[in-house]
């Protein structure tokens, strides 16, 4: 019997770096939002780091945030359409007690080649990665 991870953990073992957000995709009457990115990886080592380990890699991932309650986008107006700086999770309180808080930091660049930093903050119950190879299989190891 394999233990749950939280997402904090779970987050943990999931490589972003240098890899293309390809979609935003908010869907309402389901409570997801689902971030598409152009290749996931994940980590696995003791280091804790990645260590270009590509045994497990997902091209077209999607990383689905579960039991949305809010999403906001900080700045608002420019897409989040280029590299994903970073993900996290915080364990709610207050309003949000018994949920997560998920932050991603993606980059938007505009056709002027202006850069902007987006951040995708998203209240949900959980996360989890799908892999379009395997199409509803929630991947959450």
């Amino acid at each position: 019997m394999t233990s749950h991870l939280t997402p904090i953990e779970f987050l943990n073992t999931v490589y972003l770096g240098d890899r293309g957000c390809q979609a935003v995709r908010i869907e309402t009457l389901r409570s997801e939002v689902v971030i598409e990115v152009d290749e996931l990886s994940r980590v696995r080592s003791e280091s804790g780091k990645w260590e270009f380990y590509t045994d497990e890699d997902i091209v077209d991932a999607r990383l689905v945030f579960t039991g949305v309650e809010s999403i906001k986008f900080d700045p608002s107006g420019p897409p989040p359409n280029d590299f994903i700086n970073g993900i996290s999770a915080t364990a709610g309180s207050g309003e949000f007690n018994g949920r997560w808080i998920f932050e991603a930091s993606i980059s938007s660049c505009a056709s002027d080649g202006r850069n902007t930093e987006v951040i995708v903050r998203i209240v949900a119950a959980d996360a989890h990665i799908e892999d379009p190879a395997r199409p509803g299989v929630k991947i959450r190891e």
